[in-house]
């Protein structure tokens, strides 16, 4: 069974339109593009759908994807959109739906669907660094299980962890790596073989090796967010250090800011071994900055140093056993200086 997909837009448009069909090209579909309707499965409109058009596709059925203003937007739609498309051609897949639906089998041909849906994740990021083509994947095989595991279809949807596993560890090994993600990418792999090695345990069913591999990824995802987390703070910080800039409270404010918009995302997911990290690096940071470096908001860095002098030679090596109040007290230190930043540097900004 091929699917059908279109992308409708105009002149303006053209250029994204193309690029969109080339991202989502694949030998199991059709992929159109014009600015005319032509019944699809799925019509992608980067414009306003007229009414007449609306009323076809709608009677056809067909699925609707507004990218409207899309294109203007970071990052390009194209990711997403795939995304969307990997997850409808798997719902529209003859044998996901049929009446082997419901039950666990060993399903070799729509194990070969899902694993090739995967291959096309892998080929269409080759153009990213590594650990932004790990954490594509990552999502994708989560998409694909939880659809698998919704259909009951276990079996395949261990075969799809298996396979991801063993992609994600060729891909990495066969990849260049930077000295600054060296850590990180070891870990990673060192967190996959873990994994299989957990999974793959004779007394075991499908259901439970299956939750295994899926609490890894949901790892990795958490641990590469946290990473790109810790890699802003830290660079605003250095920013801070080598422009020769003194360690003003607007300054501050912002280094503060912006680990709380990473933290607390990660500390409402109950990720708090990761929101950690994240308040550390923040409150170290900005202890730092006043302890070595010259500053002209003398309430600011009072209150910096007396509330974040204890956590300054904190290191994590490992799991944290009280992780959850070491970042409730955090994230209080931190917030009595961002309040005293923010009442010194003298101007309105949003907080």
């Amino acid at each position: 069974m091929r699917f059908h997909c279109y992308i409708l837009h105009d002149d303006a448009t053209e250029d994204e339109a193309s690029t969109l069909e080339q991202f989502l090209a694949r030998p199991d579909a059709d992929i159109g593009r014009g600015q005319t309707y032509e019944p699809s499965q799925v019509l992608l409109s980067f414009i306003e759908i007229p009414a007449d058009m609306c009323l076809l596709a709608t009677q056809a059925r067909t699925i609707i994807i507004p990218l409207v203003g899309a294109y203007q937007t970071e990052p390009s739609p194209a990711q997403w959109v795939a995304a969307v498309i990997n997850k409808l051609i798997f719902l529209t897949h003859p044998l996901a739906n049929s009446d082997l639906s419901g039950r666990n089998v060993d399903n070799t041909e729509l194990t070969q669907a899902v694993v090739a849906t995967l291959e096309r994740a892998v080929e269409a990021s080759s153009n990213r660094d590594i650990l932004n083509r790990v954490e594509a994947i990552l999502e994708t095989a989560q998409e694909l299980a939880e659809s698998l595991q919704q259909a009951s279809q276990t079996a395949s949807c261990l075969g799809l962890y298996s396979s991801c596993n063993q992609m994600l560890i060729d891909l990495i090994e066969s990849s260049d790596v930077d000295e600054y993600g060296i850590d990180v990418i070891t870990s990673i792999v060192e967190i996959l073989e873990d994994a299989a090695e957990r999974a793959g345990a004779p007394e075991l069913d499908d259901a439970e090796s299956i939750e295994i591999f899926s609490d890894c990824y949901v790892h990795l995802l958490l641990g590469l967010e946290t990473s790109y987390a810790l890699q802003n703070i830290d660079a605003l910080i250095e920013n801070i250090i080598t422009s020769g800039r003194p360690a003003t409270a607007a300054l501050v404010f912002e280094v503060i800011k912006l680990s709380f918009t990473h933290g607390d995302d990660l500390f409402e997911r109950d990720a708090f071994q990761w929101a950690l990290q994240v308040y550390l690096m923040a409150a170290q940071g900005v202890h730092r900055l006043f302890c070595d470096h010259e500053s002209d908001s003398s309430r600011t860095a009072d209150t910096a140093l007396a509330g974040l002098s204890l956590y300054a030679e904190i290191t994590i090596d490992g799991p944290i056993a009280n992780a959850e109040q070491l970042c409730q007290e955090l994230r209080l230190a931190l917030d009595d200086v961002m309040a005293s930043a923010k009442e010194e540097r003298g101007w309105t900004h949003d907080s």
